[in-house]
């Protein structure tokens, strides 16, 4: 239907003689507009979109799905649909329905697509922006202003290792779904470091090496400067060196403190996406330690509000 129907078309959809019960219902907190690239698989789109739905049942929210076509151009230049669905909570009486916005656009009408776009957003609330498998130049010639008032933008390294060389700007604040899945990881590298003082564990270190399967170079990017931050606090008089080392094996990530050998001191950790656990072998003074834990990935909608509130 035309993009103009669209608010007619949902004001007649929450008509209901329920009272505020369903008024609160529906009442959205924030826009989410999803803009994905033409390189973007259905897959990859069902897989955003369902991640969305469920996170729009905790933080209800308005979201607009920015779909690109190159085919079957016509006079009309941008395609809308609607999705709604209420969810019942588990007190019975307590709802919450959202709503997503389907658009199928021109990638070559941006300024249009941009001005429809802001016809949806609800003016009051915060706007989020996450950019999927769009092209660099594309993003910082047509988009950036496109997303210049959003309080977040959100992309993946994960997805698009690329994304992570756009210039953002300084007025921008861009955050990294790979940083935000890794969250869980994070916190068990540092608990378990925690026990140590900042100045033994960077004491006769040399570098720090981090091995990676292909699937996780965002995220394995992400946990190396993570790393080399941290070191960098524990001893501000020394230069770490971090080196990472793509491999061929499946889902994994490793991390190794590379000690002076005189110093019999080690730090390994090894992440096995595929099993969903973490094993940890290291002696950085309190005597040898060996041992394993479960950890994994966040879910996507649980790393989308990790991102967007965190």
């Amino acid at each position: 239907m035309p993009v103009t129907e669209i608010n007619k078309k949902l004001s007649e959809i929450w008509k209901t003689d329920i009272g505020e019960m369903e008024e609160e219902s529906h009442a959205s907190q924030m826009n989410v507009i999803l803009h994905f690239g033409v390189k973007t698989t259905e897959e990859e789109a069902l897989e955003y979109f369902e991640a969305s739905i469920k996170f729009s049942q905790v933080y209800p929210a308005r979201l607009i799905v920015l779909c690109p076509s190159e085919e079957n151009k016509s006079e009309m230049k941008l395609d809308a649909k609607f999705f709604f669905q209420c969810y019942v909570g588990r007190s019975h009486r307590k709802r919450c329905c959202c709503e997503a916005l389907m658009l199928g656009y021109d990638p070559d009408e941006s300024q249009f697509l941009k001005n429809q776009v802001a016809v949806w957003l609800q003016s009051d609330l915060p706007t989020f922006h996450l950019f999927y498998k769009l092209p660099v130049k594309i993003i910082e010639k047509k988009y950036l202003n496109f997303a210049r008032n959003a309080k977040k933008i959100v992309y993946d390294s994960g997805s698009d290792i690329h994304l992570n060389e756009v210039h953002w700007g300084s007025d921008h604040k861009a955050i990294d779904l790979a940083h935000a899945r890794l969250l869980s990881i994070r916190q068990s590298i540092g608990q378990f470091l925690s026990g140590y003082s900042p100045e033994h564990i960077a004491e006769d270190i040399n570098g720090i090496s981090i091995d990676y399967s292909p699937d996780l170079l965002g995220e394995a990017l992400v946990l190396s400067k993570w790393i080399h931050s941290c070191m960098e606090e524990c001893s501000q008089d020394q230069t770490f060196i971090t080196k990472n080392h793509p491999k061929q094996d499946l889902s994994f990530i490793s991390i190794n403190f590379d000690y002076n050998k005189d110093s019999n001191k080690h730090f390994k950790w090894h992440f096995d996406k595929k099993k969903g656990f973490a094993r940890i072998d290291a002696n950085i003074g309190k005597g040898p330690i060996q041992y394993q834990h479960k950890t994994s990935l966040l879910d996507l909608n649980k790393a989308l509000s990790e991102a967007l509130f965190f």
